[in-house]
């Protein structure tokens, strides 16, 4: 299962890493190591402070961090089809296979995705199986603006610190 979610990121990655070279004769390195767990230190005493203190500073901060953090998008595993695995365990994701998203509603119904700092904030909001997508901001948000299914996104939606990000804030995010 966490080879399932290392290859969907490894892809995310790739294609990430395409796209910029395409963009740049520049050498650039891939956007997220994979050897390392997603973790947002920086981005989560940001939530943190400004919880504590709703001020131009922090919220100046918050939105720094936002821009430039990376995030996990966990997948519903069961729906997640993959060729069998190969002498070294790794699997691959079918072309054909559905990625299943969770949801999270606002007090209106209104869907949002549930993204997450780390794997502590998911196993808060899911005890079901799960696969992840990880992505930096820039491509976050782009994905959820793409996706008319929902109305935004949600950050650690479990924690007593979840921050609602709607589409109009997501868009500014992207500048």
């Amino acid at each position: 299962m966490i080879r399932v979610a290392v290859l969907i990121a490894l892809i995310v990655v790739l294609v990430a890493a395409f796209a910029c070279k395409q963009q740049s004769n520049v050498k650039k390195e891939p956007p997220v190591d994979l050897n390392k767990p997603v973790e947002n230190p920086r981005l989560v005493a940001a939530l943190v402070a400004f919880e504590k203190s709703q001020g131009d500073e922090t919220r100046q901060t918050l939105w720094k961090e936002l821009k430039s953090a990376v995030y996990l998008i966990p997948v519903k595993a069961d729906k997640l089809a993959t060729t069998p695995p190969d002498k070294s365990g790794k699997m691959t994701v079918t072309e054909d296979s559905p990625i299943s998203f969770f949801t999270s509603a606002d007090k209106a119904g209104n869907p949002y995705l549930p993204i997450f700092t780390d794997w502590q904030e998911i196993a808060k909001f899911t005890k079901e199986p799960v696969n992840t997508i990880v992505m930096p901001a820039d491509d976050l948000w782009g994905f959820v603006l793409n996706q008319k299914s929902f109305h935004g996104a949600v950050l650690n939606p479990a924690d007593k610190k979840a921050l609602p990000l709607d589409r109009a804030m997501i868009q500014s995010l992207r500048k």
